[in-house]
C-alpha cells in the first residue's frame, strides 16, 4: 500500500531546501545507527537534517507495514469499534496515516519525545488529508504513559529502540493504555521475532486475546531457525530511489507483527505464513492453524472453489 498523494507531495516536499547530496550522507548515518547501535533507549536522532533524512528513506515503509498488518488483523474484528488512537513513538506519523487509511476516529493522540521529528510529523500530516488532525505530545514510554488512554494503541518500530531491560515494562504500559486493541510491528528480522514472542507471552499473561497474526494462544509451532515474519511491497519514488542508491522502483518491507484485544474476538482461521506458490493443477500454502500447528497445505484443482480461493490468496492473509 503506498502513501496517499497529498502526503507522499508533502513528504517530497521536504527535500526543496536540502542539499540532496547532504540528504543522501545523512540517510545513511541514520540508517547505520539504526542497524548497528546499540540499543539504550537514547534517541537515536535529534538534528533537523538528521529527521529529514529518516523521514524521507523510512516513512513510506512503515506506512506500508502498519497498513499491510493492521488490515490483516480489522479482518478478525470490527472495525467501528476504534474511534480512538495512541500512535506511540510516533516518528513522523507513519502508523497514524496508516491506521486513518482503514478506520475513522474522532480523537488521535501521537507521543514522540525526540523534537526534531516531533516537527516533521506535524508538518507532514498538517499538509495531509487527515482528519482529525493529530494532538502531538512530547512524551517519553520509558517513564510510563500516565495519562493517556485510548480503543487502539500502535507501537511501531519502537520497542526495539528501547533498552532490553526496559521493553516489557514498556509493553505493559502499553497494554495499561490499551481500551480495545494493541498493534505492535517490529523488524521482520529473527530478532524482531524474538522479541514479539517475548511481548505476547507477556500479553497473554495479562489477559489479552491474539487477534493476528496468531489464530491460537498455544506455543508457536515454528522451529528455532524459523521466523514467523510478513512483506509489504512499496513504490519507490525518484527521490527516494537516490536518496539510498537504488535501482528497482520499489523495496520489500520485512516486518513483524502483534494485535492483542482486551476481550475475546471471532472464531480464529488459519495465517498464510509464506508466499503462495503455485504449480500446474495445485496450490502450496504454508499455514499455522487454530490447533496450533504448522504445516504446507497442498490444495488441489480437482477442489474448485477452494482451488480460486488459494490461488487468490496472499502472504499474510487469513485463510
Amino acid at each position: 500500500m503506498d502513501m496517499p498523494p497529498k502526503l507522499q507531495a508533502a513528504l517530497e516536499e521536504l527535500m526543496l531546501p536540502q542539499s540532496s547530496k547532504n540528504l543522501a550522507e545523512q540517510a545513511k548515518v541514520v540508517s547505520d545507527r539504526y542497524r548497528f547501535q546499540q540499543r539504550t533507549g537514547d534517541s537515536l536522532l535529534s538534528r533537523p537534517d538528521e529527521a529529514v533524512a529518516y523521514a524521507l528513506v523510512r516513512m513510506p515503509a512503515t506506512f506500508g507495514a502498519v497498513f499491510d498488518a493492521l488490515e490483516q488483523t480489522l479482518a478478525r474484528t470490527d472495525p467501528t469499534a476504534f474511534r480512538t488512537l495512541l500512535d506511540v513513538g510516533a516518528g513522523t506519523g507513519a502508523a497514524t496515516c496508516a491506521a486513518v487509511q482503514l478506520l475513522s476516529f474522532q480523537r488521535i493522540v501521537c507521543l514522540e519525545r525526540a523534537d526534531a521529528m516531533r516537527r516533521i510529523g506535524q508538518n507532514l500530516l498538517s499538509k495531509s488529508e487527515i482528519r482529525p488532525l493529530p494532538t502531538w505530545k512530547n512524551e517519553d514510554l520509558t517513564r510510563g504513559l500516565h495519562t493517556e488512554k485510548a480503543d487502539l494503541v500502535i507501537a511501531s518500530y519502537m520497542l526495539n529502540e528501547l533498552a532490553e531491560q526496559n521493553r516489557i515494562t514498556a509493553l505493559l504500559s502499553l497494554w495499561q493504555a490499551t481500551q480495545k486493541m494493541l498493534l505492535i510491528v517490529e523488524p521482520g528480522t529473527p530478532e524482531g521475532f524474538r522479541q514479539i514472542m517475548r511481548y505476547r507471552s507477556v500479553l497473554l499473561e495479562n489477559g489479552a486475546f491474539l487477534i493476528a497474526p496468531c489464530p491460537h494462544h498455544e506455543p508457536c509451532p515454528l522451529s528455532d531457525e524459523d521466523w514467523c515474519h510478513f512483506s509489504s511491497r512499496i513504490a519507490r519514488t525518484k527521490n527516494h530511489r537516490r536518496l539510498k542508491n537504488a535501482v528497482l522502483g520499489y523495496e520489500d518491507e520485512k516486518f513483524c507483527y502483534l494485535a492483542a484485544s482486551k476481550t475475546p474476538v471471532s472464531s480464529p482461521v488459519a495465517r498464510i505464513l509464506r508466499p503462495v506458490r503455485i504449480y500446474p493443477g495445485h496450490v502450496h500454502l504454508t499455514l499455522c492453524k487454530p490447533d496450533g500447528h504448522a504445516a504446507c497445505v497442498p490444495v488441489s484443482k480437482k477442489d474448485k472453489d477452494l482451488y480460486k480461493k488459494a490461488k487468490k490468496a496472499k502472504w499474510g492473509s487469513s485463510f
